[in-house]
């Protein structure tokens, strides 16, 4: 019985060595066009603008590095700036505007919510009156 697992434990599957072979093809295939592939000479223009492109990205990573955290970046100042003044200004129009300038459909909708509100505020003022029933006490104790 021993000799019967070990057996099929050696034995690999037919599927299995076929694709073996067709990757192991294909890699020698890739290897055989990478050899023959003529070597390319990058020009010397195009290595002097790459070295001075990669000393930029370094010369720009350390003035990042650098920067205090704390500092914040001129545009992002005036953009949040804008946006304050934005934010001041629809609050100022909105606290001046008067009910005649309000829609109709926009006072009758305000005037509802208002309702329900009320309505809740009550419902919630009896509910806290009224006494807990003597089960609802029992079980939460």
């Amino acid at each position: 019985m021993a000799e019967l697992e070990a057996q099929r434990v050696d034995e690999v599957p037919a599927a299995t060595l076929h694709f073996q072979k067709i990757e192991m093809e294909k890699k020698r295939r890739q290897a055989e066009l990478e050899a023959a592939r003529p070597a390319v000479e990058i020009p010397v223009a195009t290595q002097y603008f790459n070295k001075l492109a990669d000393e930029e990205k370094q010369r720009k990573a350390a003035l990042e590095a650098a920067r205090p955290s704390d500092e914040i970046p001129i545009a992002t100042k005036y953009f949040n700036e804008i946006a304050e003044a934005e934010k001041h200004s629809k609050a100022e129009l909105e606290a001046a505007r008067t009910d005649d300038e309000v829609p109709i459909a926009t006072r009758y909708f305000n005037a509802i919510a208002e309702e329900e509100k009320r309505m809740k505020a009550e419902r919630d003022a009896v509910q806290a009156a009224a006494p807990m029933p003597v089960a609802m006490q029992h079980f939460s104790k």
